[in-house]
């Protein structure tokens, strides 16, 4: 899947996923300093499914 098929509405799919899935744990994210730099949802879809890769 290329950076153009996540839509907002495919990023907001996706995110919801993986907060509500079981087997998610989102203290072990490796990004560096990923939690300084998330305030909205939003922020971390940017971050977990970027519009540009």
């Amino acid at each position: 899947m290329l950076a153009k098929d996540y839509d907002d509405a495919m990023r907001r799919r996706l995110t919801t996923l993986m907060m509500l899935h079981g087997a998610s744990d989102l203290r072990h994210i490796a990004i560096s300093e990923w939690k300084s730099s998330v305030r909205r949802l939003e922020d971390l879809e940017d971050i977990i499914w970027p519009k540009i890769l």
